[in-house]
C-alpha cells in the first residue's frame, strides 16, 4: 500500500497491472509469491496459509528473508537467491 501511489504515477492505469490494498489480497488467484522487498510487513508470513492459497505452492525469495526448511515443512517449494533448493515436505493439501 505504501508504494501504490508511486506505482500508479510510474505505470498509470493498465489492464495488465493489478495493485492490491493488502498483502493477503495479493494471494487471490496467484500461482506463486515473489518477494522483492525487505519491508517488515513481509518478514512475518503464515506459510501454511500460503501453501493453501498459492496454486503452484512456489515462493521465490529475492531477498532471502525466509528459512527454506520452514517453507518446505509447510509444503512449499522455495527458491532463494544463491541458496540450494529445498524440496517441500508433505504439507497441507
Amino acid at each position: 500500500p505504501e508504494a501504490m501511489s508511486e506505482c500508479r504515477r510510474l505505470y498509470g492505469y493498465r489492464d495488465d497491472l493489478v495493485l492490491c490494498a493488502t498483502r493477503d489480497d495479493t494471494l487471490q488467484d496467484a500461482d506463486a509469491l515473489v518477494i522483492c522487498t525487505e519491508w517488515k510487513a513481509f518478514r512475518v508470513v503464515d506459510f501454511e496459509l500460503l501453501a493453501h492459497k498459492l496454486r503452484d505452492r512456489l515462493v521465490i525469495d529475492g531477498r532471502n528473508l525466509y528459512n527454506p526448511q520452514q517453507l518446505a515443512a509447510a509444503g512449499l517449494r522455495y527458491l532463494g537467491i544463491g541458496l540450494p533448493q529445498v524440496a517441500p515436505q508433505a504439507g497441507p493439501q
